[in-house]
């Protein structure tokens, strides 16, 4: 495993949450900064690399989504539910959408030998154990995220070097890959003390629902690192506007639930119109992620943010924060938690 100063990373999110100027603020400070390759092209992720790289030579992890392997685009038929949102907010219409292809392990493995990305770390599945040995055997470790016992043996099996366990409250997807009919109902404290308790031998980094107020019982169960993604989110160098933050921060009686309705997949969502309209998926991950992202990418991009896809963890209370004042605050958490005081 990676070591840092501060052992706290910044979680990969997907979709344009995430700046190279966040991950490098993040790793020139001594934690961890993550790089979101999911959704991204070969070409847009050694992009996003290199922004990165630019502003720092610290340590960074690079996120991979384990999906089946597509060589082509797929193309499939849109559901009518979708082209009707679609038409009620004023988008042309669009009877199919595309499933792009998918980039080979291989890539991902090349793009971290040559920015010299000492860790990866998996979503959605697990590396074969021959994969992962070759990241491995060129000096890159391998993270692999967990949201069960189960999961947590296997990835034991596959000879991985640390486990994220991501409990119910992880805004974003659940990383679920053994069973993904019902949603994972664990919440993180709960899955650090039931994984540390059985031994494995592994670091663990917990992974939801962490905040200011609660940090230290997640290190008190047992967790050696901890991945934060909506307090991040909600900062000035995240890449959501300052209008959906304001969005987020002031829409009443705020609440978030898991739901498979709109990407296919469990994922943490904000309860906005978008998430009482699609109830429930037409098709399973990542098709029904690609038949509703031309919606959402609309209603967020003209800011109509209760038609947005706004995946966020589940806190008592949210707040924006500069980020550099939410790393010093996090950095000042730590000291504070291995001094004792």
């Amino acid at each position: 495993m990676i070591k840092v100063k501060y052992p706290i990373i910044q979680a990969p999110m997907a979709g344009g949450v995430v700046t190279a100027e966040l991950v490098a603020r993040v790793s020139n400070s001594g934690l961890l900064g993550s790089i979101p390759a999911g959704y991204l092209s070969k070409e847009s992720l050694e992009d996003f690399i290199i922004k990165t790289r630019n502003l720092t030579s610290a340590p960074v992890i690079l996120n991979v989504f384990v999906e089946d392997y597509r060589e082509t685009s797929i193309i499939s038929p849109k559901p009518q539910r979708i082209i009707e949102a679609e038409n009620r907010l004023g988008l042309s219409l669009e009877e199919s959408f595309i499933i792009p292809p998918t980039l080979h392990v291989n890539d991902y493995l090349e793009l971290a030998i040559k920015y010299a990305i000492p860790a990866v770390s998996t979503t959605f599945g697990l590396f074969s154990p021959e994969v992962t040995a070759s990241f491995q055997q060129n000096g890159i470790s391998v993270l692999a995220t967990v949201t069960n016992l189960e999961e947590a043996y296997l990835a034991k099996k596959h000879n991985v070097d640390a486990l994220i366990i991501q409990g119910s409250e992880a805004g974003g997807h659940q990383g679920s890959f053994l069973s993904t009919t019902n949603a994972n109902q664990f919440t993180t404290l709960e899955l650090t003390k039931q994984i540390r308790e059985s031994n494995l031998g592994l670091p663990l980094v917990a992974a939801g629902g962490i905040n200011l107020q609660n940090i230290y019982q997640y290190w008190n169960a047992g967790a050696d690192f901890l991945q934060l993604g909506t307090l991040f989110m909600l900062s000035d160098c995240a890449g959501i506007s300052y209008e959906q933050q304001s969005f987020i921060l002031n829409k009443p009686s705020l609440a978030t639930e898991l739901t498979k309705g709109i990407t296919g997949k469990w994922v943490r969502s904000i309860k906005n119109e978008l998430f009482n309209y699609l109830d429930f998926p037409d098709f399973n991950y990542p098709a029904q992620h690609y038949a509703s992202s031309r919606l959402r990418a609309m209603a967020k991009n003209s800011g109509n943010f209760e038609w947005a896809g706004i995946w966020l963890g589940q806190h008592d209370k949210y707040q924006f924060i500069e980020t550099d004042k939410l790393i010093v605050e996090l950095q000042h958490k730590y000291l504070e938690y291995i001094n004792g005081l």
